[in-house]
């Protein structure tokens, strides 16, 4: 297959010229040889004779037409993308691709010129020129509120970790990497084909060795695959040894993503392209970034305690906030089924407090998911609660666990009126995915019997739910985010990387 470059000019690249586009060919076979040399074969020269082109070597003629990369043929079914989409991808490939990645890496040039890209001043600077980009669809492809956290975190890491930015600069950690190491580059040949490394922007291709692994890392999470994302970073880190790592990786995901969120807003904006391909675009774009936006989140952790009556919208409130901040979600209704055996979508309607739902049954349940979730805040992940919490007791039994281990505690007592509540409830029962068993005369019961928080529960949030989901989750989570910890990191002190090779 043959790869011709277009003749264009962008603030980032320029391939204005016919000498600019064979120059940036053999910049392209060179760079990508260093990760896919079976792949690069030669750059060639395109020369007309009449109607037709004949394709010779560069270097055997003196002018041409055009230039191109001839490159071995790469099916689409062995593209990483395709293979996360069909759920075909093997845990073996994965951890072999984080070994090629991390001998590249030891190996990839350093040095004060390619060091400098990592400078604090150079990402503020790459960081400024992404939110511009972004104007344009701000409120339409990414939220005010996520864009805004997104710019107080960028903000916030930048000036608090200026120091471990410098130190890896003189450290050699910032090297001639990749630059667009996502799951579409990837393929699953013999040996493993890593390519389209970018060839026209030393900038952009350069830079700090987290920040090139964090780009595939993040992919791996947004095709929904949390085992291979931490089955790649734990091999790469296996043989890297960076105790950055757990520091730097949040923020250099969240990048990758608002990078790709900005490609794909791009592009749902360019009028030469399909509209059904704009539409998706657009789509993807959204997805991003509220990935980066759940960025944000990773390096910080509480336990949330989404309550209240049956049919208030705890689940779909918890759901959501589980996507959007990455906190492990422990829901009663799945625990308490799991506990006797069942099936979580496994039917178990009976009448109030028998069944599986006897007093003792609820109190194991309540144990586990609450003991869950200061597990989950002890290993440096966040947790959301999702049970009705409906007396005072259970409430307590909960502060209780969570002070032993001095986590942040945030109750969000979810209401709504009772026409919506009813009308909830009789959608879910007719949905044979729903795990909730409660109909309208469990509601019934259980607003009978209520503890509703009172004064004297300070960590209360009290949350109208008729609203839109969305809006429930960002009020939840600006309440949160003042109480929320930092996830206790390694140390800083990172050992030194062997020279690159000659």
């Amino acid at each position: 297959m043959y790869k011709i470059k277009k003749p264009v000019c962008f603030r980032f690249l320029d391939f204005s010229t016919r000498e600019l586009r064979r120059h940036y060919c053999e910049e392209e076979l060179r760079l990508n040889r260093r990760l896919a040399p079976h792949v690069y074969r030669r750059v060639v020269a395109l020369v007309r004779q009449g109607e037709e082109f004949r394709i010779v070597g560069a270097s055997e003629v003196q002018s041409a037409d055009e230039y191109a990369v001839e490159m071995e043929f790469l099916p689409d079914d062995l593209r990483l993308d395709t293979l996360l989409l069909s759920q075909r991808v093997r845990e073996d490939f994965v951890t072999e691709v984080a070994g090629i990645l991390a001998n590249f890496h030891r190996r990839a040039a350093s040095g004060p010129e390619i060091a400098r890209y990592g400078a604090p001043d150079q990402l503020i600077a790459t960081w400024e020129e992404n939110f511009a980009d972004t104007e344009a669809f701000r409120d339409e492809l990414v939220s005010a509120h996520d864009d805004d956290r997104i710019r107080e975190f960028v903000k916030a890491f930048l000036r608090d970790n200026e120091y471990i930015f410098r130190r890896r600069q003189s450290e050699g950690r910032v090297r001639d990497g990749h630059g667009d190491l996502h799951a579409d580059h990837v393929y699953a040949t013999h040996p493993p084909a890593i390519i389209d490394c970018i060839e026209f922007s030393a900038r952009l291709r350069s830079c700090d060795l987290v920040s090139d692994v964090a780009f595939l890392a993040m992919d791996f999470e947004f095709y929904g695959r949390r085992d291979l994302h931490d089955r790649f970073l734990l091999a790469y880190n296996q043989i890297m040894q960076d105790h950055d790592f757990p520091r730097l990786l949040p923020f250099y995901k969240c990048y990758r993503a608002y990078v790709r969120g900005k490609v794909e807003g791009l592009k749902s904006r360019e009028t030469d392209v399909p509209e059904s391909e704009r539409t998706s675009a657009a789509e993807v774009a959204r997805r991003r970034f509220t990935l980066a936006y759940r960025y944000t989140w990773e390096p910080l952790r509480a336990i949330v305690a989404v309550a209240g009556l049956s049919g208030t919208g705890k689940s779909t409130l918890a759901a959501l906030l589980a996507e959007r901040t990455g906190f492990a979600w422990f829901r009663s209704d799945a625990i308490r089924k799991e506990i006797v055996g069942w099936d979580a979508k496994t039917p178990a309607r009976s009448t109030y407090r028998a069944g599986i739902y006897t007093s003792d049954l609820t109190s194991r349940t309540y144990r586990e998911m609450c003991s869950r979730a200061v597990t989950s805040f002890e290993r440096g992940r966040g947790a959301i609660v999702d049970a009705t919490f409906l007396r005072r007791e259970q409430r307590d039994e909960l502060r209780a666990l969570a002070e032993k281990v001095n986590a942040p505690l945030l109750f969000v007592w979810c209401t709504c009126p009772e026409e919506t509540v009813r009308q909830r409830i009789e959608a879910r029962v007719q949905n044979p995915e729903e795990v909730s068993d409660a109909d309208w005369n469990i509601y019934l019961h259980q607003r009978a019997e209520q503890e509703i928080p009172g004064s004297d529960e300070p960590d209360v949030l009290y949350l109208d739910t008729s609203q839109p989901p969305l809006q429930s989750a960002m009020q939840v989570e600006d309440s949160l985010l003042p109480r929320a910890v930092p996830v206790p990191l390694l140390s800083p002190l990172a050992p030194k990387l062997p020279p690159p090779l000659p």
